[in-house]
């Protein structure tokens, strides 16, 4: 018979899998989390932050971009930074390549990669080890030395005339692009004085203006007077900190915003930017007659 022919294969019962098991498998496979260790207990990364010029490495502001967490290192320069459980927040959502960033202002800042499925750390991927820590300790490079020094550094209550902060400002890598938001003239304009019990006072000289500048590995000078008049301050001891930003590229503008608002602004949150720098100090006496 010269009819139509069907040839009809016959599979072993082993091969006859149910399409809805073949579609499971094939989702299986996570891009992210690859042969990754998934640990749900690990819920924190933590590690180690160490200065090249030996400084005390304390107080480095620690950030992880997308979570918006940060925390800062202690003395020793050890720190821990928690990712919170994804029932409290919208991290359960969060999947993917995540910079961990560490930055001081005249610092070179660093990043260690860290990589997250649904909000949970993968272990033993990018810089984390199987234990949450990072592989290595992150070094950042000084770039710029700022040493500051006052003129006179005692008065009395009573003192009527010019305090002098002279600012030495050396670049210690390659050139560093310094901003001075508050200068008059060649004379930077603006300054923070800060006591023990943490006070602060905020000293502007009228006329200030904005300039930035190259500062190279040659030490560029500055004098910041402040026109101290009876009673603007208490009597005390006080740090002076002078008001100028350092520029460097690639910083993430979150990264600045969870410092705290307004960070780089004339106020107290400039205080939380992370700078390694020798400051100012005036001591403010009372008058002879009323020491006893």
């Amino acid at each position: 018979m010269n009819g139509l022919q069907k040839t009809i294969f016959l599979l072993p019962l082993s091969f006859l899998v149910p399409v809805s098991i073949l579609s499971m498998m094939s989702c299986t496979k996570n891009p992210v989390a690859g042969d990754a260790i998934i640990a749900p207990d690990i819920r924190q990364i933590s590690g180690r932050v160490v200065l090249n010029d030996e400084s005390t490495p304390d107080s480095v502001f620690i950030w992880l971009e997308g979570f918006d967490l940060n925390t800062r290192s202690d003395k020793d320069g050890q720190f821990t930074l928690a990712l919170p459980l994804g029932s409290e927040t919208v991290a359960q959502k969060l999947s993917g390549i995540y910079h961990l960033y560490f930055y001081v202002a005249n610092y070179y800042w660093e990043s260690a990669i860290v990589i997250v499925n649904n909000g949970i750390l993968l272990l033993s991927r990018g810089d984390v080890d199987e234990k949450g820590r990072l592989k290595h300790k992150i070094k950042l490079i000084k770039i710029l030395e700022m040493k500051a020094k006052t003129e006179p550094d005692t008065i009395t209550e009573k003192y009527n005339g010019i305090v002098n902060v002279h600012v030495s400002l050396t670049a210690l890598e390659e050139p560093v692009i310094v901003k001075f938001p508050k200068i008059s003239g060649q004379a930077l304009a603006g300054a923070i004085l800060r006591n023990d019990e943490g006070e602060m006072f905020f000293i502007e000289n009228s006329g200030a203006t904005e300039r930035s500048v190259i500062v190279k590995d040659e030490v560029s000078e500055w004098d910041l007077p402040i026109f101290y008049k009876p009673g603007i301050v208490p009597i005390g001891d006080y740090e002076i900190v002078p008001y100028i930003l350092i520029w460097q590229y690639g910083i993430p503008e979150g990264l600045l915003k969870s410092i705290g608002e307004d960070a780089e602004g004339f106020g107290p949150a400039y205080l939380g930017i992370p700078f390694k720098r020798q400051v100012g100090r005036l001591t403010i006496l009372p008058e002879p007659d009323q020491r006893m």
